[in-house]
């Protein structure tokens, strides 16, 4: 297809409020009377649209996260249909894993291999993808994870978004033989059914997370501490992301777009412009300015689309 370059209008100035326990709290926005000056000229294309399925397999897939791996792999989980999807670099689809159960999450463990969240194990299946597929391990976990994002090859941030019976959230650190190393509860708001999204800054000592149940997005050091919380109501915030300077990209999935916050949690852009229907998960490639973002429209559920920052 033909590169198309989208601009969106919306910049922004912030303000924010401290409660005086160490955290901006919630963080407010009105439209700035001049672009900030690091963001007016950017501006997101869509440069390629691609199928992580097979073409001829009948089967509605439900991408619900996706993870680029360094050496240029690309695994899509399919909560449908209880598996994972393995892309090329070139964006052509390799091969279909059977999974389990049904997987919530996926994320890079290093070059060539992927922790994969099953809930309805408690179970976080370990694959290595390369040439081939093949599984490297899993843990059992004391709480039903939901979704986990790689600190090291044997530490993990978890998440754990409660049960119908007990909605308390909690996000911490666990070792890959299932120990939790710290635990915290952050909202008594959460259902098991309701996907979270996790990310770390760059030094790997912040993470942040996007949660649909509560409406936020929140930032924590490792040591709990709370840095700050941005609320998108109504709008279920879903996939998250950081690049290199640690610009924060969170898909609103309702509203299909992107908010683009600065590191600390302020509203820079909203890019709302040919995003595609109900937007989900978001994943930058390694040492790129490119990344991919999944879709859960009814009608357009077999397309991811690459996009890049210009």
């Amino acid at each position: 297809m033909s590169s198309q370059k989208y601009t969106s209008d919306r910049y922004y100035e912030c303000e924010s409020e401290s409660n005086g326990n160490d955290f901006v709290g919630e963080v407010t926005h009105k439209p700035a009377k001049k672009e900030p000056k690091d963001f007016k000229n950017l501006d997101i294309r869509i440069i390629k649209e691609f199928m992580p399925q097979d073409f001829e397999l009948n089967c509605i897939p439900g991408y619900i996260d996706v993870a680029c791996l360094p050496n240029g792999i690309i695994v899509v989980a399919d909560y449908m249909n209880s598996r994972c999807c393995i892309c090329s670099s070139s964006y052509q689809h390799v091969l279909d894993f059977k999974l389990s159960s049904k997987p919530m999450s996926v994320c890079a463990m290093n070059v060539n291999e992927v922790a994969i969240v099953l809930p309805d194990e408690n179970k976080i299946q370990f694959l290595k993808v390369d040439d081939s597929v093949e599984p490297s391990g899993f843990m059992i976990t004391k709480r039903v994870c939901v979704a986990v994002v790689a600190l090291s090859r044997n530490e993990f941030v978890f998440c754990d978004t409660g049960t119908e019976s007990d909605r308390n959230v909690y996000w911490g650190v666990i070792t890959k033989d299932g120990r939790e190393k710290s635990c915290f509860h952050f909202s008594s708001g959460g259902v098991h059914s309701r996907t979270v999204y996790l990310a770390l800054n760059a030094s790997k000592t912040q993470v942040y997370i996007s949660c649909s149940a509560t409406q936020t997005v929140l930032c924590f050091g490792l040591e709990g501490n709370k840095k700050f919380e941005y609320k998108i109501e109504k709008n279920c915030p879903q996939g998250i992301q950081l690049d290199s300077q640690d610009n924060v990209y969170v898909v609103v999935h309702e509203s299909n777009s992107i908010h683009l916050l600065s590191p600390d949690g302020h509203l820079r852009r909203i890019f709302d412009s040919h995003i595609p229907s109900f937007p989900v998960a978001i994943s930058f490639k390694h040492s790129s300015n490119e990344f991919i973002l999944t879709n859960g429209s009814k009608n357009d559920r077999k397309i991811c689309y690459v996009y890049e920052l210009a």
